[in-house]
């Protein structure tokens, strides 16, 4: 028997500390330190740049912000103990997601798993049965 990986393989994280730095050309760099919600708790670090007033930002930043459920810049403070999922070190605007989209598609992997091992194992009776015949 095979064992259980998942296709998305996301981590659930709690937003830790937000900062925000000035940069060139109207824009600023915002930093998000987050905890993986389950042991080993790692911390992770994702770097958006958007510009200062919020009217540009990245495909990355918000996705992130939909994934926490922010719509449009706010507060940093109000980013502080919000959950989220991620995957593939957040490379790349698909691969932030709200927990339940994630739990969505780990349940939905779990069921195609065990629908192959049932499937294996009628595989095998039925080969037993070749055999004995």
């Amino acid at each position: 028997m095979h064992p259980f990986k998942p296709t998305f393989n996301f981590t659930a994280c709690r937003v830790k500390a937000i900062e925000v730095t000035e940069w060139a050309d109207d824009t600023h760099v915002v930093v998000v330190t987050a905890t993986n919600v389950r042991p080993p708790h790692r911390e992770s670090r994702h770097e958006f740049v958007v510009s200062s007033d919020g009217s540009r930002l990245s495909k990355r930043f918000d996705a992130f912000l939909r994934a926490i459920g922010i719509r449009g810049i706010s507060e940093p403070d109000d980013f502080v103990g919000r959950y989220f999922a991620f995957k593939d070190g957040g490379k790349s605007p698909d691969d932030f997601a709200r927990l339940e989209y994630a739990a969505a598609c780990l349940e939905s992997d779990r069921d195609a798993h065990l629908r192959s091992l049932a499937y294996a194992a009628e595989c095998a009776v039925e080969e037993r049965l070749d055999l004995v015949a």
